[in-house]
């Protein structure tokens, strides 16, 4: 049964959740009719029972309320009742950047350069918003270690928002990831990061330059590869640039997106904010002017609003994701181990901690959905 209220919020409609939790969209109850729209994600289960869940769930809690930038998701308030915590969020309306990117290939509506370069930029922003994170004197050492499309948000409005904190690295944690442990999505990992090796700030910067990657060119890192070779290919830090230049890329942003996928670590953009600067000038050399406005209409465009009263939008709240757990790839003498996924869930529900014993279909791929129910039943690693 569905609640009817969480805390001080009356519960529209649940939007998604499993074994470990539920997310809802919900509405504040403010004085004379005053009112807002949020998500909330509540933990579920018995503390006890599940007190590494209750400690990530508390972790990512104490970075949120610590992060404040326009191009990160805001988290309101964490707050308990009827024995489970729960995680108050703002509510963006609007589609993931894996959603637009899929949208408008299917629309054959081409994303333009200058629209990718602008997003990516955003989410640079925000990066370093989050990288540059301090407690006085003592930096938090904050790493996303997730940056997908899956965790872009682009609002009507055009605001472009990163989101899901729920695995990120940062001095704030109590909870620490096992030895061993990769978690993420393989396909936008950096190659330390799937070697299981020590990762700084960079490894965000090489996943948001294959997020450009992708947008740029059109398709996913690895596409047509088989599943060991795209193995190989993500341990190794591989990146074909020829489809940028196949798409008429400009070569000052291939020149970018190059430096970001640099597989030596001391050869890329040394920050996110650099990553983004060099974006930014390339669009200001090229008198590309695209801002929110322009990203505002493309999602319009793509994704129009519902008939009122229908359930539901073209909001990424409805979307399903693919976040991974996993072992290492296998590399030399470390073997891989089963790919365990949690259940899908909608895009703003996907900071719930990982629960390793629920094991479920992957979810649709952004550019070509291809569910692989089959291969994660016979035990099958799985890249995203």
């Amino acid at each position: 049964m569905e609640p009817q209220r969480i805390g001080n919020y009356t519960v529209e409609r649940r939007l998604g959740g499993g074994g470990v939790g539920e997310v809802y969209l919900a509405r504040s109850r403010g004085l004379h009719g005053v009112a807002k729209q949020v998500v909330i994600k509540r933990l579920r289960g018995d503390r006890e029972l599940n007190g590494r869940r209750v400690r990530a769930f508390l972790d990512e809690a104490r970075l949120a309320a610590r992060l404040s930038h326009q191009n990160i998701c805001q988290v309101i308030e964490l707050g308990e009742g009827d024995g489970e915590f729960f995680l108050v969020m703002e509510h963006i309306d609007g589609p993931t950047l894996a959603q637009l990117a899929s949208g408008a290939l299917k629309a054959a509506v081409p994303l333009p350069h200058a629209a990718a370069a602008f997003i990516v930029a955003q989410v640079c922003a925000g990066l370093s918003h989050a990288h540059d994170l301090r407690d006085g004197e003592r930096s938090l050492d904050v790493i996303h270690r997730d940056v997908s499309p899956q965790n872009v948000l682009i609002s009507r409005e055009g605001e472009v928002k990163l989101i899901d904190f729920g695995i990120a690295k940062s001095a704030l944690r109590q909870e620490r990831t096992r030895a061993g442990i990769i978690k993420g999505k393989a396909r936008y990992m950096s190659p330390e990061q799937a070697r299981a090796m020590r990762v700084d700030h960079r490894t965000d910067v090489f996943s948001a330059g294959v997020v450009l990657y992708e947008l740029l060119a059109g398709r996913r890192r690895g596409d047509g590869l088989a599943r060991d070779e795209l193995a190989r290919v993500v341990r190794e830090g591989v990146l074909d640039l020829e489809p940028l230049r196949a798409a008429a890329v400009p070569e000052a942003l291939i020149a970018a997106v190059e430096r970001a996928v640099a597989t030596d670590v001391e050869a890329r953009w040394p920050t996110a904010a650099a990553f983004g600067e060099a974006i930014e000038a390339w669009l200001r050399g090229a008198q590309a002017a695209y801002g929110r406005r322009d990203v505002a209409q493309l999602v319009q465009t793509l994704f129009p609003p519902q008939i009122e009263g229908e359930q539901g939008s073209a909001s990424a709240n409805k979307l399903e994701t693919d976040r991974v757990e996993m072992e290492p790839l296998k590399i030399e003498s470390v073997t891989h181990e089963t790919v365990r996924e949690r259940p899908a869930a909608q895009a703003q529900a996907q900071a719930l901690p990982t629960a390793e014993e629920e094991a479920a279909p992957a979810s649709a791929r952004p550019f070509a959905p291809a569910p692989q129910a089959e291969l994660a039943a016979r035990g099958t690693v799985i890249l995203p």
